[in-house]
């Protein structure tokens, strides 16, 4: 049922930009790699797997929580607060998604600013902030978490994205050999004495350099759009569920910030504009209103 879920999730439009971004991750590598034996392909992908693989289970859960600084809830007083919020939110969910999970893990990261977010298929981390919220307000925040995970996001980046600990790691590895072949050039240079070579060599060693960290840019892009659009996505399945009230006033309340001017600081942005989500979720239905 689990896989039936992702796949069918897989191809909704939100997720066109997260295919793009594997896409071209895979074809990089395939050209960095295809003069290789047969044999060393296949172990690339078989790295590549079990990077997905580990991504994807209640272990990979753990890890990336772990990462960013998450852990269970200890005190009692933060769980009896929030704990009945997630049950009624949880309650709804599964009304309209019977798949999701029957048991939703709840960890905090200690940071004052109110936020929260889902990782792999069972867990919503909060900070310490969404506590100062009001009850209403902590349901909103909740049930667009709960959309994310009724929808495999988290699950999805993951796979598609194949693994991100993998493509880090891959284009870790690729500008670490472009400083070094800048680094030998400039050796080269020292040692034969001859400033054109060493200008060819450096401007060499400088562009393969540049050309790693451009293409990084370029494909994520293509991530951070559907990372946006999954927001949008997200939004409507907590108004489906009966809290896009709540929700459009936490984004208004909480999250609301002076829109980024400029085309290429919106590319790299992880969520839509605020006031862009709300004025959705009033075409939806919603009857908030700050005027």
């Amino acid at each position: 049922m689990y896989a039936f879920n992702v796949a069918k999730n897989m191809f909704k439009p939100s997720n066109i930009g997260t295919w793009i971004f594997f896409i071209l991750n895979v074809s990089l590598i395939w050209l960095v790699f295809s003069g290789t034996p047969p044999d060393t392909m296949i172990t690339i992908w078989i790295i590549w797997g079990a990077a997905v693989l580990v991504s994807l289970s209640p272990i990979g859960e753990y890890l990336l929580c772990a990462m960013a600084g998450a852990r269970p809830i200890a005190r009692t007083d933060m769980q009896l607060r929030i704990m009945p919020i997630l049950d009624v939110v949880h309650e709804r969910a599964q009304q309209k998604t019977p798949s999701l999970p029957k048991k939703i893990n709840l960890w905090l990261i200690h940071d004052p600013a109110p936020n929260a977010f889902a990782i792999g298929r069972r867990t919503i981390c909060v900070t310490d902030g969404i506590f100062e919220l009001s009850d209403s307000a902590l349901m909103g925040l909740v049930a667009h978490e709960m959309g994310h995970l009724a929808n495999e996001h988290t699950d999805i980046q993951l796979l598609i994205g194949g693994g991100n600990i993998f493509i880090v790691g891959f284009i870790l590895f690729l500008k670490i050999i472009a400083w070094i072949v800048a680094g030998i050039s400039a050796l080269v240079a020292i040692l034969n004495r001859s400033l054109a070579t060493g200008c060819l060599l450096g401007i060499f060693g400088a562009l393969a350099v540049f050309a790693v960290w451009a293409w990084a840019k370029f494909c994520r892009i293509f991530l951070m759009w559907s990372m946006r659009e999954n927001e949008f996505v997200a939004d409507k399945y907590a108004f489906d569920i009966g809290f896009g009230d709540e929700l459009a006033f936490v984004l208004d309340t909480t999250c609301a910030s002076v829109p980024r001017n400029g085309l290429l600081k919106a590319l790299y942005e992880t969520h839509p504009n605020v006031h862009d989500r709300i004025g959705r979720l009033q075409q939806m239905g919603a009857t908030y209103s700050r005027y």
